[in-house]
């Protein structure tokens, strides 16, 4: 009976594994075959290209093309102007622009008019320029072949860096960025979970158990490197409504991450090798309070 129990075990599992397959290839297949049922103009996104005219703080003028890195000093400004096309469309396909920034403070004129800036002077804590992030810009049909500007500046090394612009819906812009992000967001979310499973479970042992276990320490290392991958991509605004602080997150997280793992595993190892462990846990302490005090007192950036 037991023979024959494990054989009709087995024929399940079989029969489990063919039907699991069976199930992706199918709609691996149909999802090549069959047409979109997704509207047309939802996740509507491309590049911009035009004819971008670049004028630098001494009043010369020349012809660029996005993206670009322009020799230009830290802190001077320049602005760049397009003409905007007139057959964008009437969908919402045309309503929006999207520009990453690199650590510029922005502003956006079109047919001279100030249609949005772009400047955290007033929302971060600290800091001597604005965060990296997306902005976006809505048009009307009658910005159609006007002239776009975009004025901008920054004290960082990323002077003279101007990314792609991008055409399109909020959602179909932002599903492109996200894309190109997938595995830092996936892995990141990931993380988090397996963080607060651990420390969950950590908890409740110690309570149920009477005694002393270490999974949380892992559970704090891996939530600390879970905020650090989320806070570092470059599509922290879905995760952040203020990335300056999410940028802070990003540094600090760095420093505390390897704390709680080297905690978890030197208890492990029963503080065998304690000796070891506990002056790197106190270098990277002090690391943490120094590069905290310097940069939130405006001394380093």
């Amino acid at each position: 009976m037991k023979k024959l129990g494990k054989a009709i075990d087995s024929v399940i599992e079989v029969v489990i594994c063919v039907i699991v397959i069976g199930i992706v290839v199918f709609m691996t297949v149909a999802a090549g075959i069959l047409p979109s049922e997704r509207q047309s103009d939802l996740f509507a996104c491309k590049t911009l290209d035009l004819e971008w005219s670049c004028t630098y703080p001494n009043g010369d003028t020349e012809i660029i093309t996005l993206p670009a890195k322009l020799n230009v000093k830290s802190g001077d400004e320049i602005s760049i102007s397009a003409t905007l096309p007139k057959d964008f469309g009437d969908n919402s396909f045309s309503r929006w622009l999207g520009f990453r920034t690199s650590k510029h403070d922005m502003e956006f004129y079109i047919d001279g008019e100030l249609r949005d800036n772009y400047n955290t002077t007033n929302t971060r804590i600290s800091g001597k320029y604005s965060t990296s992030g997306y902005v976006f810009i809505p048009l009307t049909a009658k910005d159609y072949g006007k002239t776009i500007t975009v004025k901008m500046s920054t004290a960082s090394d990323y002077a003279g860096v101007i990314r792609p612009v991008y055409c399109g819906t909020v959602f179909g812009m932002w599903s492109v960025f996200a894309k190109g992000n997938v595995f830092e967001i996936i892995s990141g979310l990931l993380l988090i979970i397996m963080a607060a499973a651990s420390i969950a479970i950590n908890a409740v042992l110690n309570i149920k158990m009477g005694r002393q276990f270490y999974l949380g320490y892992l559970g704090w290392g891996i939530l600390f490197l879970a905020l650090w991958m989320l806070a570092h991509s470059p599509v922290r605004q879905l995760f952040f409504h203020n990335f300056s602080l999410a940028s802070d997150i990003n540094y600090l997280s760095l420093y505390l991450f390897t704390i709680p793992l080297i905690m978890y595993i030197n208890y492990t190892q029963k503080q065998r090798y304690a000796k070891l462990h506990m002056p790197i846990i106190a270098v990277n302490i002090i690391s943490f309070v120094v590069s905290a005090i310097l940069h939130y007192t405006g001394t380093v950036d």
